[in-house]
This record gives C-alpha cells, sequence and structure tokens, in this order.
C-alpha cells in the first residue's frame, strides 16, 4: 500500500472527491427529507397506491451508499469499484423511473426540474463526469503514464 500512497493524496482527484462528498450528504439528507419528511411532490410515487415500506427501504438504501461515499472521498482508488457501482446503479435506476414515469399516467411530475428522475440522474453524472478513469468508460485506451504504478 505504501508505494500507491502518492494516488491517494494526489490533487488530481479533488474534484472527484468534493463530488463523492456532495453526492454523499445529497443522499444522506436531501433524499430521506424529500421523500420521507417533506413528502415533496414529484417525489412519491403513489400509483395505484402509495408504498410507505418501498419508500424506507429505498431511504434505507440511500442513505447506506451516501455514508459510502463520504467514507470513499478519503481514498477514492481505494473505493473506485464501488463508485463505479453508485454510477452504473444510478443511470438504471433513474432510466427505470424515466420509463415508468412517462408511461403510468398521473406520474409526469417526476419528470420536473426538481422531480425525483433529475435529481437521481445527479449523482451517476456528476461523479462520471469527474472520475478519474472516465476514459475506461469510453475506450480500451492504457492510463496516462502520470498513472502508471512504478515499482519503487
Amino acid at each position: 500500500m505504501r508505494k500507491f500512497r502518492h494516488l491517494y493524496n494526489n490533487l488530481d482527484y479533488k474534484w472527484f472527491r468534493i463530488f463523492l462528498v456532495f453526492n454523499g450528504l445529497a443522499m444522506c439528507i436531501a433524499y430521506p427529507t424529500a421523500m420521507i419528511f417533506v413528502e415533496k411532490v414529484g417525489w412519491i410515487w403513489d400509483v395505484p397506491s402509495r408504498n410507505l415500506a418501498m419508500e424506507h427501504m429505498l431511504v434505507a438504501i440511500y442513505v447506506t451508499m451516501g455514508l459510502f461515499l463520504i467514507y470513499s472521498a478519503r481514498r477514492p482508488i481505494q473505493s473506485i469499484q464501488f463508485v463505479n457501482f453508485v454510477i452504473v446503479s444510478g443511470f438504471i435506476h433513474a432510466t427505470a423511473m424515466l420509463i415508468d414515469a412517462i408511461r403510468i399516467p398521473g406520474e409526469h411530475e417526476h419528470l420536473m426540474l426538481g422531480g425525483d428522475v433529475v435529481g437521481t440522474y445527479l449523482a451517476p453524472i456528476t461523479l462520471l463526469l469527474s472520475h478519474p478513469y472516465i476514459y475506461s468508460f469510453f475506450t480500451t485506451k492504457t492510463p496516462p503514464a502520470s498513472e502508471t504504478y512504478s515499482k519503487t
């Protein structure tokens, strides 16, 4: 682990760390507040009826992911697989909600700017754009020379 210490303290990952903490706090604070306490329009799925058990389960999962994202900011490269999971699962979840919001009558308010579809796309997009290995999502190139591991 000692030979990789320069990766953990590198300021090149500053924005990635900021977005990890930002998204983690949003998952821990904004998501539960909008769903449980405020019951904000565009965040509550109530067709055919509201399912509180499912909402509580989703809040528990998102708060847990948020806490781990905040923890990942300490050593983002070590937690990169978890961050990749958050990116992919976030896109899949948001896209499923997008399809349901379009298909189900009376659920179009989820597509508003302050709705949960846009909010759920926020985390994967910001994490992907600040990802230290963004090129690996789109190509099969080798890492830049500055990111290769030396044996010294």
